[in-house]
Protein backbone atom coordinates (compact mmCIF):
# COMPACT_ATOMS: atom_id res chain seq x y z
CA UNK A 1 0.00 0.00 0.00
CA UNK A 2 3.18 2.40 0.34
CA UNK A 3 2.91 3.44 -3.22
CA UNK A 4 2.98 1.15 -6.55
CA UNK A 5 6.21 2.43 -7.62
CA UNK A 6 8.21 0.26 -5.14
CA UNK A 7 6.16 -3.15 -5.84
CA UNK A 8 9.15 -5.29 -6.13
CA UNK A 9 11.41 -3.51 -3.93
CA UNK A 10 11.84 -5.37 -0.66
CA UNK A 11 12.28 -3.74 2.55
CA UNK A 12 10.87 -0.46 1.13
CA UNK A 13 7.22 -0.70 2.29
CA UNK A 14 8.64 -1.74 5.58
CA UNK A 15 11.02 0.63 6.11
CA UNK A 16 8.96 3.31 5.14
CA UNK A 17 6.21 2.07 7.62
CA UNK A 18 8.32 1.95 10.50
CA UNK A 19 9.03 5.70 9.62
CA UNK A 20 5.83 7.16 9.42
CA UNK A 21 4.31 5.22 12.38
CA UNK A 22 3.00 8.72 14.66
CA UNK A 23 1.74 10.02 11.08
CA UNK A 24 -0.34 6.73 10.36
CA UNK A 25 -1.51 7.27 14.50
CA UNK A 26 -2.42 10.71 13.37
CA UNK A 27 -4.18 10.31 10.22
CA UNK A 28 -5.14 6.31 9.68
CA UNK A 29 -3.85 3.92 7.29
CA UNK A 30 -5.87 4.77 4.78
CA UNK A 31 -5.71 8.23 4.40
CA UNK A 32 -1.68 7.87 4.67
CA UNK A 33 -2.30 5.03 1.43
CA UNK A 34 -4.19 7.36 -0.89
CA UNK A 35 -1.12 10.38 0.41
CA UNK A 36 1.19 7.91 -1.37
CA UNK A 37 -0.36 8.07 -4.70
CA UNK A 38 -0.37 12.26 -4.40
CA UNK A 39 2.31 13.82 -6.91
CA UNK A 40 2.98 17.40 -6.27
CA UNK A 41 4.34 20.64 -8.89
CA UNK A 42 5.09 23.07 -6.47
CA UNK A 43 5.95 26.03 -8.65
CA UNK A 44 8.71 28.01 -7.12
CA UNK A 45 11.54 27.91 -4.80
CA UNK A 46 11.99 30.72 -2.91
CA UNK A 47 11.16 31.28 0.64
CA UNK A 48 7.48 30.02 -0.04
CA UNK A 49 8.60 27.33 -2.46
CA UNK A 50 11.21 25.66 -0.16
CA UNK A 51 8.70 25.34 2.59
CA UNK A 52 6.15 24.00 0.57
CA UNK A 53 8.36 21.00 -0.96
CA UNK A 54 9.91 20.21 3.03
CA UNK A 55 6.96 19.39 4.49
CA UNK A 56 5.46 17.98 1.46
CA UNK A 57 8.53 15.74 1.04
CA UNK A 58 8.29 14.78 4.74
CA UNK A 59 4.53 14.37 5.06
CA UNK A 60 5.40 11.60 2.64
CA UNK A 61 3.61 12.17 -0.69
CA UNK A 62 4.72 10.16 -3.46
CA UNK A 63 6.56 12.58 -5.55
CA UNK A 64 7.10 15.93 -5.76
CA UNK A 65 8.59 18.22 -8.73
CA UNK A 66 9.99 21.38 -8.26
CA UNK A 67 9.72 24.45 -10.90
CA UNK A 68 12.45 27.73 -10.87
CA UNK A 69 14.52 28.23 -13.83
CA UNK A 70 15.46 31.66 -12.57
CA UNK A 71 18.77 31.84 -11.40
CA UNK A 72 20.11 32.19 -7.71
CA UNK A 73 20.64 35.78 -6.54
CA UNK A 74 21.94 37.02 -3.28
CA UNK A 75 18.76 38.37 -2.01
CA UNK A 76 17.01 34.43 -2.52
CA UNK A 77 19.45 33.61 0.19
CA UNK A 78 17.56 35.32 2.57
CA UNK A 79 14.49 33.09 2.55
CA UNK A 80 15.19 29.78 0.69
CA UNK A 81 17.73 28.20 3.26
CA UNK A 82 19.25 25.57 1.04
CA UNK A 83 20.74 28.38 -1.36
CA UNK A 84 24.40 29.50 -0.98
CA UNK A 85 26.87 32.42 -1.87
CA UNK A 86 28.05 29.87 -4.52
CA UNK A 87 24.84 29.02 -5.67
CA UNK A 88 23.78 33.12 -6.25
CA UNK A 89 28.19 33.52 -7.77
CA UNK A 90 27.34 30.43 -10.10
CA UNK A 91 23.32 31.62 -11.26
CA UNK A 92 22.45 28.19 -10.17
CA UNK A 93 18.64 27.64 -11.63
CA UNK A 94 17.04 28.00 -7.65
CA UNK A 95 15.24 24.18 -8.41
CA UNK A 96 18.43 22.55 -9.26
CA UNK A 97 20.12 24.43 -6.51
CA UNK A 98 18.62 23.22 -3.56
CA UNK A 99 17.53 19.60 -4.85
CA UNK A 100 20.04 17.59 -3.32
CA UNK A 101 18.98 18.85 0.13
CA UNK A 102 15.63 18.07 -1.07
CA UNK A 103 16.50 15.07 -1.81
CA UNK A 104 17.73 13.96 1.64
CA UNK A 105 14.84 15.11 3.53
CA UNK A 106 12.59 11.77 3.08
CA UNK A 107 14.24 8.83 0.76
CA UNK A 108 10.71 7.44 0.47
CA UNK A 109 9.61 10.29 -1.64
CA UNK A 110 10.50 11.03 -4.93
CA UNK A 111 11.76 14.47 -5.84
CA UNK A 112 12.99 15.82 -8.64
CA UNK A 113 13.23 19.54 -10.61
CA UNK A 114 11.85 20.08 -13.81
CA UNK A 115 12.97 23.34 -15.89
CA UNK A 116 11.14 23.16 -18.79
CA UNK A 117 7.63 25.38 -19.74
CA UNK A 118 4.68 24.75 -17.76
CA UNK A 119 2.82 23.74 -20.89
CA UNK A 120 -0.49 22.25 -20.10
CA UNK A 121 0.73 18.66 -21.60
CA UNK A 122 3.73 18.51 -18.91
CA UNK A 123 1.14 19.52 -15.66
CA UNK A 124 -1.07 16.27 -17.57
CA UNK A 125 1.78 14.09 -16.97
CA UNK A 126 0.10 10.68 -17.14
CA UNK A 127 3.86 9.23 -15.04
CA UNK A 128 5.48 11.87 -12.95
CA UNK A 129 9.28 10.64 -11.83
CA UNK A 130 8.12 7.25 -12.57
CA UNK A 131 5.30 6.79 -9.97
CA UNK A 132 2.76 5.49 -12.96
CA UNK A 133 0.66 8.22 -11.04
CA UNK A 134 -0.30 11.90 -12.24
CA UNK A 135 0.05 15.35 -11.06
CA UNK A 136 -2.64 14.99 -8.54
CA UNK A 137 -1.81 18.92 -7.15
CA UNK A 138 -0.27 21.86 -8.58
CA UNK A 139 1.00 24.34 -5.80
CA UNK A 140 2.16 27.84 -7.34
CA UNK A 141 4.18 30.05 -4.45
CA UNK A 142 4.87 33.17 -6.68
CA UNK A 143 3.01 35.04 -9.01
CA UNK A 144 2.92 34.13 -12.85
CA UNK A 145 1.39 36.48 -15.39
CA UNK A 146 -2.15 36.29 -15.14
CA UNK A 147 -2.79 34.60 -18.50
CA UNK A 148 -0.34 31.28 -17.59
CA UNK A 149 -2.06 31.58 -13.88
CA UNK A 150 -5.70 31.28 -15.73
CA UNK A 151 -4.69 28.24 -18.20
CA UNK A 152 -3.17 26.07 -15.25
CA UNK A 153 -6.31 26.66 -13.14
CA UNK A 154 -8.59 25.59 -16.14
CA UNK A 155 -6.24 22.42 -16.75
CA UNK A 156 -5.94 21.30 -12.92
CA UNK A 157 -10.09 22.36 -12.75
CA UNK A 158 -10.68 20.21 -15.90
CA UNK A 159 -8.69 17.08 -14.61
CA UNK A 160 -9.30 16.79 -11.48
CA UNK A 161 -5.99 18.50 -10.05
CA UNK A 162 -5.79 20.76 -7.03
CA UNK A 163 -4.68 24.04 -7.61
CA UNK A 164 -3.32 25.91 -4.65
CA UNK A 165 -1.71 29.33 -4.30
CA UNK A 166 0.72 30.67 -0.99
CA UNK A 167 1.86 33.67 -2.20
CA UNK A 168 3.49 36.34 0.13
CA UNK A 169 4.97 40.04 -0.39
CA UNK A 170 5.90 42.23 2.33
CA UNK A 171 3.43 42.03 4.86
CA UNK A 172 0.96 40.49 2.36
CA UNK A 173 0.34 36.68 2.73
CA UNK A 174 -2.47 34.76 0.93
CA UNK A 175 -3.84 31.46 0.59
CA UNK A 176 -6.00 30.60 -2.12
CA UNK A 177 -7.87 26.61 -2.86
CA UNK A 178 -9.47 25.18 -5.32
CA UNK A 179 -10.45 21.58 -5.83
CA UNK A 180 -12.60 21.84 -8.51
CA UNK A 181 -16.12 21.97 -9.44
CA UNK A 182 -16.10 17.82 -8.03
CA UNK A 183 -14.51 17.65 -4.74
CA UNK A 184 -15.55 14.86 -2.63
CA UNK A 185 -14.79 14.72 1.02
CA UNK A 186 -14.92 11.32 3.12
CA UNK A 187 -14.06 12.83 5.99
CA UNK A 188 -14.98 16.63 6.72
CA UNK A 189 -13.05 17.30 10.06
CA UNK A 190 -11.26 14.19 11.04
CA UNK A 191 -12.76 13.61 14.50
CA UNK A 192 -13.43 10.03 15.44
CA UNK A 193 -17.25 9.38 15.95
CA UNK A 194 -18.66 7.20 19.01
CA UNK A 195 -19.66 3.46 19.06
CA UNK A 196 -22.95 2.75 20.22
CA UNK A 197 -23.57 -0.42 22.20
CA UNK A 198 -27.33 -2.00 21.47
CA UNK A 199 -29.52 -3.15 24.02
CA UNK A 200 -32.12 -3.49 21.54
CA UNK A 201 -33.61 -4.18 18.11
CA UNK A 202 -37.08 -4.10 17.74
CA UNK A 203 -39.47 -4.32 14.25
CA UNK A 204 -42.60 -2.75 15.31
CA UNK A 205 -45.64 -1.08 13.49
CA UNK A 206 -45.60 2.89 13.80
CA UNK A 207 -48.23 4.29 15.74
CA UNK A 208 -48.88 8.11 15.28
CA UNK A 209 -47.18 8.59 19.15
CA UNK A 210 -44.11 7.88 17.46
CA UNK A 211 -43.04 10.26 14.76
CA UNK A 212 -40.09 9.59 12.35
CA UNK A 213 -39.46 11.92 9.34
CA UNK A 214 -41.06 10.56 6.00
CA UNK A 215 -42.74 7.40 7.95
CA UNK A 216 -46.61 6.79 7.93
CA UNK A 217 -48.52 5.36 10.70
CA UNK A 218 -49.07 2.18 10.53
CA UNK A 219 -45.36 1.44 8.60
CA UNK A 220 -42.96 -1.24 9.17
CA UNK A 221 -40.00 0.01 11.30
CA UNK A 222 -36.89 -1.05 12.35
CA UNK A 223 -35.50 0.86 16.10
CA UNK A 224 -32.32 0.47 17.45
CA UNK A 225 -31.98 1.35 21.07
CA UNK A 226 -28.22 2.10 22.45
CA UNK A 227 -26.62 2.69 25.81
CA UNK A 228 -26.05 6.58 25.31
CA UNK A 229 -27.50 9.34 23.70
CA UNK A 230 -26.17 9.88 19.77
CA UNK A 231 -25.54 13.00 17.68
CA UNK A 232 -26.88 11.73 14.73
CA UNK A 233 -28.76 13.61 12.07
CA UNK A 234 -32.13 12.25 9.75
CA UNK A 235 -29.97 10.70 6.26
CA UNK A 236 -26.86 9.96 8.25
CA UNK A 237 -25.33 6.05 8.46
CA UNK A 238 -23.99 3.77 10.98
CA UNK A 239 -22.50 0.46 10.02
CA UNK A 240 -23.56 -2.60 12.24
CA UNK A 241 -20.96 -4.52 13.44
CA UNK A 242 -20.34 -7.71 16.48
CA UNK A 243 -23.90 -9.22 15.88
CA UNK A 244 -24.91 -12.71 17.22
CA UNK A 245 -27.08 -15.65 16.47
CA UNK A 246 -29.16 -14.81 13.13
CA UNK A 247 -28.07 -11.21 12.90
CA UNK A 248 -24.23 -12.41 12.37
CA UNK A 249 -25.06 -11.82 8.06
CA UNK A 250 -26.07 -8.05 9.06
CA UNK A 251 -22.43 -7.47 10.72
CA UNK A 252 -20.79 -4.60 8.21
CA UNK A 253 -23.59 -3.64 6.66
CA UNK A 254 -25.04 -0.16 6.31
CA UNK A 255 -28.08 1.93 6.73
CA UNK A 256 -29.24 5.29 6.82
CA UNK A 257 -31.07 6.28 10.05
CA UNK A 258 -33.62 8.65 11.04
CA UNK A 259 -34.35 10.45 14.40
CA UNK A 260 -37.14 9.37 16.75
CA UNK A 261 -39.64 11.57 18.65
CA UNK A 262 -42.80 11.29 20.83
CA UNK A 263 -45.66 13.29 20.90
CA UNK A 264 -46.90 13.55 24.79
CA UNK A 265 -50.08 15.63 25.60
CA UNK A 266 -48.36 17.61 28.42
CA UNK A 267 -50.08 20.97 28.65
CA UNK A 268 -47.81 22.19 31.74
CA UNK A 269 -44.58 21.03 30.46
CA UNK A 270 -43.67 18.53 33.25
CA UNK A 271 -42.94 15.20 30.98
CA UNK A 272 -38.99 15.10 29.85
CA UNK A 273 -37.32 12.29 28.04
CA UNK A 274 -35.91 11.26 31.43
CA UNK A 275 -39.60 9.92 32.45
CA UNK A 276 -38.84 6.29 33.63
CA UNK A 277 -41.45 4.76 31.37
CA UNK A 278 -39.04 5.71 28.35
CA UNK A 279 -36.64 3.61 29.40
CA UNK A 280 -38.60 0.52 28.50
CA UNK A 281 -38.68 -1.11 24.85
CA UNK A 282 -40.10 1.00 21.94
CA UNK A 283 -42.69 -1.02 21.37
CA UNK A 284 -44.25 -0.63 25.09
CA UNK A 285 -43.53 3.27 24.80
CA UNK A 286 -45.14 3.68 21.70
CA UNK A 287 -48.62 1.93 22.95
CA UNK A 288 -48.67 3.49 26.12
CA UNK A 289 -48.00 6.99 24.45
CA UNK A 290 -50.87 6.20 21.78
CA UNK A 291 -53.06 5.19 24.88
CA UNK A 292 -52.22 8.65 27.06
CA UNK A 293 -53.30 10.24 23.70
CA UNK A 294 -56.23 8.80 22.66
CA UNK A 295 -57.37 9.37 26.09
CA UNK A 296 -56.85 12.88 26.53
CA UNK A 297 -58.21 13.27 23.19
CA UNK A 298 -61.55 11.81 24.21
CA UNK A 299 -61.44 13.93 27.52
CA UNK A 300 -60.56 16.98 25.19
CA UNK A 301 -63.85 16.38 23.15
CA UNK A 302 -65.67 15.54 25.99
CA UNK A 303 -65.54 18.97 27.14
CA UNK A 304 -66.93 20.73 24.11
CA UNK A 305 -63.06 22.07 23.07
CA UNK A 306 -61.95 22.44 19.54
CA UNK A 307 -60.33 19.23 18.39
CA UNK A 308 -57.92 21.75 16.26
CA UNK A 309 -56.64 23.54 19.51
CA UNK A 310 -55.61 19.78 20.99
CA UNK A 311 -52.40 19.62 18.98
CA UNK A 312 -51.25 22.97 20.76
CA UNK A 313 -51.01 21.29 24.16
CA UNK A 314 -48.83 18.55 22.88
CA UNK A 315 -45.33 18.29 22.42
CA UNK A 316 -43.01 16.59 20.66
CA UNK A 317 -39.49 14.83 22.27
CA UNK A 318 -36.74 13.87 20.53
CA UNK A 319 -34.95 9.94 21.88
CA UNK A 320 -31.66 10.60 21.35
CA UNK A 321 -30.83 6.88 22.28
CA UNK A 322 -33.11 5.66 19.60
CA UNK A 323 -32.80 5.56 15.59
CA UNK A 324 -34.64 3.89 12.92
CA UNK A 325 -33.41 2.00 9.98
CA UNK A 326 -34.13 3.09 6.28
CA UNK A 327 -34.31 1.10 3.15
CA UNK A 328 -34.46 -2.58 4.97
CA UNK A 329 -35.43 -5.08 2.81
CA UNK A 330 -38.01 -7.76 3.86
CA UNK A 331 -35.23 -9.86 3.98
CA UNK A 332 -33.53 -7.12 6.74
CA UNK A 333 -36.78 -6.99 8.58
CA UNK A 334 -36.98 -10.61 8.97
CA UNK A 335 -33.33 -10.78 10.17
CA UNK A 336 -33.98 -8.44 12.78
CA UNK A 337 -36.81 -10.05 14.18
CA UNK A 338 -34.85 -12.82 15.61
CA UNK A 339 -32.46 -10.23 17.93
CA UNK A 340 -31.16 -11.21 21.32
CA UNK A 341 -28.73 -9.48 22.05
CA UNK A 342 -25.29 -7.57 21.73
CA UNK A 343 -24.46 -5.51 18.43
CA UNK A 344 -22.76 -2.06 17.64
CA UNK A 345 -23.58 0.73 15.57
CA UNK A 346 -20.58 2.19 14.64
CA UNK A 347 -21.65 6.18 12.82
CA UNK A 348 -20.31 6.15 9.41
CA UNK A 349 -19.51 10.15 8.49
CA UNK A 350 -21.21 11.16 4.93
CA UNK A 351 -19.21 11.94 2.04
CA UNK A 352 -19.65 16.04 1.22
CA UNK A 353 -19.70 17.17 -2.41
CA UNK A 354 -18.19 20.48 -2.71
CA UNK A 355 -18.26 22.81 -5.86
CA UNK A 356 -15.60 25.15 -5.72
CA UNK A 357 -14.95 28.35 -8.33
CA UNK A 358 -12.22 29.14 -10.78
CA UNK A 359 -8.94 31.78 -9.85
CA UNK A 360 -10.36 33.89 -12.19
CA UNK A 361 -14.18 33.52 -10.71
CA UNK A 362 -12.82 33.87 -7.23
CA UNK A 363 -10.79 37.14 -7.92
CA UNK A 364 -14.07 38.75 -8.30
CA UNK A 365 -16.27 36.95 -5.98
CA UNK A 366 -14.82 35.20 -3.48
CA UNK A 367 -15.94 32.01 -2.31
CA UNK A 368 -15.30 32.80 1.60
CA UNK A 369 -18.24 34.66 1.78
CA UNK A 370 -20.12 33.47 4.59
CA UNK A 371 -21.15 33.11 7.83
CA UNK A 372 -18.99 34.59 11.18
CA UNK A 373 -20.25 33.71 14.41
CA UNK A 374 -23.72 33.60 12.86
CA UNK A 375 -23.80 36.87 11.52
CA UNK A 376 -23.45 37.03 7.37
CA UNK A 377 -19.88 38.88 5.78
CA UNK A 378 -19.40 39.69 2.08
CA UNK A 379 -15.84 40.68 2.44
CA UNK A 380 -13.33 37.63 1.57
CA UNK A 381 -12.02 35.41 4.76
CA UNK A 382 -9.19 37.10 7.11
CA UNK A 383 -6.79 35.05 8.96
CA UNK A 384 -8.34 36.66 11.92
CA UNK A 385 -12.34 35.83 11.77
CA UNK A 386 -13.06 39.51 12.38
CA UNK A 387 -10.79 41.28 10.11
CA UNK A 388 -12.86 39.49 7.59
CA UNK A 389 -16.03 40.50 8.57
CA UNK A 390 -14.69 44.19 9.60
CA UNK A 391 -13.63 44.23 5.40
CA UNK A 392 -9.86 44.52 5.62
CA UNK A 393 -9.84 41.64 3.44
CA UNK A 394 -10.87 43.52 0.45
CA UNK A 395 -7.99 45.72 -0.11
CA UNK A 396 -5.30 43.01 0.00
CA UNK A 397 -7.88 41.09 -2.42
CA UNK A 398 -7.41 43.97 -4.40
CA UNK A 399 -4.09 44.02 -4.38
CA UNK A 400 -3.27 40.91 -5.43
CA UNK A 401 -5.57 41.64 -8.16
CA UNK A 402 -4.22 44.50 -9.29
CA UNK A 403 -0.46 42.57 -9.23
CA UNK A 404 -1.91 40.64 -12.24
CA UNK A 405 -3.30 43.62 -14.03
CA UNK A 406 0.30 45.82 -13.96
CA UNK A 407 1.91 43.34 -15.12
CA UNK A 408 -0.62 42.36 -17.94
CA UNK A 409 -0.06 46.55 -18.79
CA UNK A 410 3.30 47.18 -17.73
CA UNK A 411 5.13 43.65 -18.75
CA UNK A 412 6.79 43.70 -15.13
CA UNK A 413 6.06 43.51 -11.76
CA UNK A 414 6.01 46.16 -8.87
CA UNK A 415 9.91 47.51 -8.88
CA UNK A 416 10.44 47.24 -4.72
CA UNK A 417 10.50 51.15 -3.60
CA UNK A 418 9.03 52.60 -6.89
CA UNK A 419 6.98 55.26 -6.12
CA UNK A 420 5.76 55.03 -9.39
CA UNK A 421 4.80 51.66 -9.77
CA UNK A 422 2.85 52.02 -6.50
CA UNK A 423 0.84 54.29 -8.11
CA UNK A 424 0.11 52.51 -11.28
CA UNK A 425 -0.69 49.48 -9.24
CA UNK A 426 -3.08 52.05 -6.89
CA UNK A 427 -5.24 52.91 -9.54
CA UNK A 428 -5.23 49.38 -11.26
CA UNK A 429 -6.51 48.35 -7.85
CA UNK A 430 -9.31 51.43 -8.54
CA UNK A 431 -10.23 49.83 -12.06
CA UNK A 432 -10.13 46.17 -10.82
CA UNK A 433 -12.82 47.37 -7.69
CA UNK A 434 -15.10 49.52 -10.08
CA UNK A 435 -14.74 46.67 -12.94
CA UNK A 436 -15.96 43.92 -9.52
CA UNK A 437 -19.08 46.68 -8.78
CA UNK A 438 -20.40 46.79 -12.01
CA UNK A 439 -20.89 42.67 -11.18
CA UNK A 440 -21.98 42.87 -8.03
CA UNK A 441 -25.62 40.97 -7.21
CA UNK A 442 -27.38 40.33 -4.00
CA UNK A 443 -26.96 36.59 -5.15
CA UNK A 444 -23.41 36.70 -5.99
CA UNK A 445 -21.93 39.68 -4.38
CA UNK A 446 -18.54 41.14 -5.31
CA UNK A 447 -15.26 41.77 -3.85
CA UNK A 448 -15.22 45.57 -4.43
CA UNK A 449 -14.38 48.76 -2.53
CA UNK A 450 -17.04 49.00 -0.23
CA UNK A 451 -17.80 49.41 4.01
CA UNK A 452 -20.33 49.25 6.65
CA UNK A 453 -23.31 51.59 7.14
CA UNK A 454 -23.87 50.03 10.38
CA UNK A 455 -21.06 50.85 12.68
CA UNK A 456 -23.18 48.99 16.13
CA UNK A 457 -23.16 45.87 13.28
CA UNK A 458 -21.32 43.56 15.89
CA UNK A 459 -24.53 44.79 18.06
CA UNK A 460 -27.06 44.70 15.67
CA UNK A 461 -26.40 41.63 13.85
CA UNK A 462 -27.55 44.18 10.83
CA UNK A 463 -24.87 45.03 8.54
CA UNK A 464 -25.75 46.81 5.80
CA UNK A 465 -23.20 46.65 2.55
CA UNK A 466 -22.89 48.82 -0.86
CA UNK A 467 -21.60 52.07 0.56
CA UNK A 468 -18.51 52.64 -1.29
CA UNK A 469 -15.22 53.88 -0.54
CA UNK A 470 -11.66 55.22 -1.49
CA UNK A 471 -9.27 52.08 -1.48
CA UNK A 472 -6.67 52.50 1.27
CA UNK A 473 -4.06 54.09 -0.56
CA UNK A 474 -1.33 53.72 2.02
CA UNK A 475 -2.14 49.74 2.20
CA UNK A 476 -1.69 49.90 -1.49
CA UNK A 477 1.56 52.06 -1.63
CA UNK A 478 3.25 49.47 0.75
CA UNK A 479 1.93 46.41 -1.01
CA UNK A 480 3.73 47.86 -4.07
CA UNK A 481 7.00 49.22 -2.73
CA UNK A 482 7.52 45.97 -0.59
CA UNK A 483 6.29 43.39 -3.96
CA UNK A 484 8.12 40.12 -4.01
CA UNK A 485 9.71 40.62 -1.18
CA UNK A 486 9.49 37.26 1.27
CA UNK A 487 9.64 37.59 5.39
CA UNK A 488 10.71 33.66 6.80
CA UNK A 489 7.93 34.03 9.14
CA UNK A 490 5.25 33.97 6.42
CA UNK A 491 6.76 32.03 4.27
CA UNK A 492 6.96 29.34 7.64
CA UNK A 493 3.04 29.55 7.68
CA UNK A 494 2.71 29.52 4.29
CA UNK A 495 4.61 26.16 3.55
CA UNK A 496 2.96 24.86 6.56
CA UNK A 497 -0.90 25.71 5.41
CA UNK A 498 -0.46 24.70 1.61
CA UNK A 499 0.96 21.25 2.39
CA UNK A 500 -1.99 20.58 4.62
CA UNK A 501 -4.22 21.87 2.20
CA UNK A 502 -2.30 19.41 -0.07
CA UNK A 503 -3.66 16.23 2.04
CA UNK A 504 -6.69 17.35 1.95
CA UNK A 505 -6.99 16.22 -1.68
CA UNK A 506 -7.21 12.48 0.09
CA UNK A 507 -10.48 13.25 1.05
CA UNK A 508 -9.40 13.93 4.70
CA UNK A 509 -10.32 17.33 6.10
CA UNK A 510 -12.56 20.28 4.87
CA UNK A 511 -10.29 22.37 2.24
CA UNK A 512 -9.88 26.21 2.95
CA UNK A 513 -13.04 28.35 1.49
CA UNK A 514 -10.99 29.32 -1.44
CA UNK A 515 -9.15 32.15 0.13
CA UNK A 516 -7.71 33.59 3.37
CA UNK A 517 -6.03 36.73 3.73
CA UNK A 518 -3.44 38.20 6.12
CA UNK A 519 -1.94 41.66 6.28
CA UNK A 520 0.33 42.49 9.27
CA UNK A 521 0.68 46.30 11.15
CA UNK A 522 3.41 46.90 10.31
Amino acid sequence: WMGGWKAGLAGEADGEAARIDRQKAAFGAETLAKLKDLNVLVVGQRGVGVEAAKNLILSNVGAVVVWDPEPTRMRDLGSNFYLTEAHAAAGTPRAEAGLPQLKSLNPYCKVEAYMGALSDAYILTPDVNATGKPFAAVVVTQLLPKADLFRINKVARENNIAFLMAITSGVTTSLFSDFGPNHLIMDKDGEPLDTKALSNIEVMTKPSALSVAGVQDGETIVVLTSDSNHALDDGDTVELDDMNGKLVPLAGRRFAVKRMAVAVFDPKREFSTADPMLKNATAYCGATLQKMLDTHLQEWKAAGKDPSGFRSKCRTLTLLDRLVLTDCTQEDIALFSAYEFGGLANPVKAPVKKSYASLEESLRSTGSHGLYGGMESRFPQMLFATHGIEGRGVDVHLQWAAALDFHERHGHWPRPRSQKDAAALLDCARDVSERNRAFDTVELPTIWAQTFEDPDYVESFEPKWGVPRDLDAARASRFARLFGTELTGFCAYLGGAVAQEVIKKTGKFSPVEQWIHHEDHA
